[in-house]
């Protein structure tokens, strides 16, 4: 079934014990901000960084795999980027081709996902530190705090002290936007009665394991639903 989505605001999603629900990333709309509000305040960062109304920043380049979805999020982020006067073009290509871009440190932005493997912080913040590029810190991200605090944790059990430490860091790798924060899927799901033990995530697969069949129910269920039926018009 189709996915919904979710806003997100940083790297901590919210199924893990160390999210922060107070935490606000600045450099999204905000909550009742406008769409033109949003433009606004983009173009005032631009001008107090030196590039006013885009001058000077060079042309940018995304990645755009071969699929409808990707040419539609191009087109947007192209008309969202003209408004405040910033250019972007497509680089065409295919998954492989952009993965294999994106290890030799040759894409400039591209668009991809990371699913949990399990519901921790870590298994999110480590796309982040320094010594995992390119795999799987595709952005080549490394900020010497973020991976100091990061190795701090190493020794730390889950608890108040870690989740605060994640948190900061968090802060950090937002502050310095390597990544453009955007959403996540929401899988909705639809189950027959004779299922048990159904708990889905989208954290991680293995939830599969605990889900069983009521077989004698749903023997008696479907009986009943192709139990012939004569209809008498009137």
């Amino acid at each position: 079934t189709e996915a919904l989505v979710e806003d997100v605001q940083g790297p901590i999603p919210r199924d893990t014990a160390e999210w922060d629900p107070d935490f606000l990333n600045p450099w999204k709309q905000g909550a009742g901000e406008t769409r033109a509000q949003a433009l606004s305040r983009a173009r005032a960062i631009l001008a107090e960084a030196g590039f006013p109304g885009g001058q000077g920043v060079p042309e940018i380049t995304m990645d755009v795999l071969d699929d409808t979805a990707s040419a539609d999020h191009f087109k947007a982020w192209k008309r969202d980027l003209a408004e405040i006067g910033l250019r972007l073009r497509p680089y065409p290509t295919d998954w492989q081709g952009m993965m294999h871009r994106v290890d030799k440190g040759e894409a400039q932005v591209w668009g991809m996902s990371w699913q949990g493997d399990y519901p921790d912080a870590q298994n999110f913040l480590q796309c982040l530190y320094g010594p995992t590029a390119p795999d799987p810190n595709g952005a080549r991200y490394r900020n010497p705090e973020f991976d100091r605090a990061y190795e701090s944790t190493a020794s730390m059990l889950p608890g108040p002290e870690r989740t605060k430490v994640y948190q900061r860091i968090q802060r950090i790798a937002v502050d310095d936007c390597p990544w453009v924060v955007r959403n996540r899927r929401i899988y909705p799901y639809v189950r027959n009665p004779w299922l048990h033990g159904f708990r889905p995530s989208d954290l991680s697969t293995k939830w599969w394991k605990y889900a069983r069949i009521d077989g004698a129910l749903r023997r008696e269920r479907t009986a009943a639903w192709n139990e012939r039926r004569v209809l008498v018009p009137v």
